[in-house]
């Protein structure tokens, strides 16, 4: 089940589960379909106007609703999700919530594909899939690898223009070939442990493998930046949408103000990095937030 724009996230799945589907697993897709389609490209306003409601816990849209087979032991249900502004994509926010019901007792593997930021997003659908009774089993993610100052051009310009290849000095954006040899490899390792697993052993031996195979390589400085602005984006959201309706001159002024703050936050990053990479527990504090999304919760460079 997973929400894509661009087709990236459905490529990354497919990668994902092709082995799997190869060894006799019975693979269903479902898309999710927001009724009120978002635009892809994005305008820059488009972007930045859909802000308020991502970086919206609560924020809820009209999504047609998708219904999953009876849950039978040994069944995984793999949630595939974007990342709007630090937090999963609105559409697959309102299905979780419309598939609560469905989610009790089942076993769920969430796959990101990003730029680079994901783990805020990843506790997020933790808390999520949890609260509705489901079992994390934890976390896939597939991320541009190239260059952060690099990814942050290539990757607006792949939204707002809908092009991604490369261009002067700049790489292509998206995730790249080194990840989806990954993700392929990861596939085949999941299909060859689950071969013999009986079915209540699958979600031990799923989570096994995310550690063993590092499923989710951890950026220590990206999370812990992550982790940090996360609330003040939520705190941004909060007052725009206190203080303004929707539409209108006011609504608007407040956002270009989010705009100069997150340019400014942007800007700063650099020395951000080096006081948290100073810091001794630095990787210590990000292993601890993501134990529950990562298996193993292994920090890597």
């Amino acid at each position: 089940m997973w929400f894509s724009q661009t087709g990236q996230l459905g490529t990354v799945l497919d990668t994902l589960v092709q082995p799997l589907a190869q060894s006799g697993w019975r693979v269903e897709r479902h898309e999710i379909v927001p009724r009120a389609p978002f635009p892809f490209p994005w305008s820059l306003r488009q972007f930045v106007s859909v802000f308020p409601a991502a970086a919206d816990p609560t924020a809820d849209i009209e999504v047609q609703q998708i219904e999953l087979p009876p849950c039978r032991p040994g069944d995984l249900l793999i949630i595939g999700a974007q990342v709007w502004f630090l937090a999963p994509s609105l559409p697959v926010r309102a299905m979780i919530s419309r598939l609560r019901p469905q989610l009790r007792g089942r076993d769920v593997l969430v796959v990101f594909a990003c730029r680079n930021m994901w783990y805020a997003a990843a506790l997020d659908l933790y808390h999520r899939i949890t609260d509705a009774g489901g079992r994390h089993l934890g976390t896939v993610a597939a991320t541009d690898t190239h260059a952060p100052e690099q990814t942050m051009v290539t990757t607006l310009r792949w939204l707002i223009t809908g092009r991604s290849e490369a261009f002067g000095r700049f790489p292509p954006a998206g995730v790249g070939p080194d990840e989806y040899a990954r993700l392929e490899r990861l596939g085949r390792v999941l299909a060859e442990q689950l071969a013999a697993a009986a079915s209540d052993e699958v979600a031990d031996h799923v989570r096994v493998v995310l550690a063993n195979e590092r499923a989710a390589p951890i950026d220590v400085l990206a999370a812990a930046v992550d982790l940090a602005v996360t609330p003040r984006f939520q705190r941004w959201s909060s007052f725009i949408r206190a203080a303004s309706p929707p539409a209108g001159l006011r609504r608007r002024a407040l956002l270009v103000s989010f705009v100069v703050w997150l340019l400014g936050t942007v800007l700063s990053l650099p020395i951000r990095m080096r006081r948290l990479a100073a810091a001794p527990d630095t990787a210590a504090r990000v292993a601890a937030s993501l134990e529950p999304v990562v298996a193993g919760a292994g920090a890597g460079p």
